[in-house]
């Protein structure tokens, strides 16, 4: 994902929808950031939140008038006022070809969780991915599971072998 930063207000709406906490606001340019290292492309920040369209100059310059007047002005949580979120183009698609989940315990409405995840196996057509969901409160795993990834060329729409790149940047 991406943060269009001619669009973005820094209003921070953007930050708790991401479950990986790779979007913050980048004191050096007062604007929402994406870290790209912790971004796992899942597009809930895309998809997540309403889209007001607003003029980000003028949202800017409404929210620097209030902030003299120290009236603090905030949009409605899940709602990016300014549409700055944007999906980038994927060189290399994925598709999740198989997925599997076992729940372990369940998780109540508002409670806290964390969620590993790490490479289990990169094949030649693909990845799998495996991950733990851990209740915080009682650091009891609530449930575990996998992805099948496979990547998938953009022009033919075909499963493709995995570049070697690819390969050596995320094996361990």
């Amino acid at each position: 994902m991406q943060i269009d930063h001619g669009k973005c207000v820094a209003c921070g709406n953007c930050i708790p929808v991401c479950p990986m906490g790779a979007i913050y606001i980048d004191p050096a340019v007062n604007r929402a950031t994406v870290n790209l290292d912790e971004c796992v492309e899942c597009y809930t920040c895309h998809r997540g939140m309403s889209k007001e369209h607003l003029n980000p100059t003028l949202v800017r310059t409404i929210r620097g008038f209030l902030k003299l007047l120290r009236i603090r002005f905030d949009p409605e949580p899940d709602v990016c006022p300014t549409d700055a979120i944007a999906p980038h183009d994927l060189t290399w698609p994925r598709v999740v070809r198989r997925a599997f989940i076992e729940y372990k315990r369940p998780l109540g409405l508002g409670d806290w969780f964390i969620v590993r995840t790490w490479i289990h196996e990169i094949v030649d057509d693909g990845v799998q991915v495996h991950f733990e969901i851990i209740k915080k409160s009682t650091g009891k795993l609530s449930c575990d599971g996998y992805f099948d990834y496979t990547m998938v060329n953009t022009k033919t729409g075909r499963a493709e072998s995995i570049p070697d790149w690819i390969k050596q940047k995320y094996s361990i």
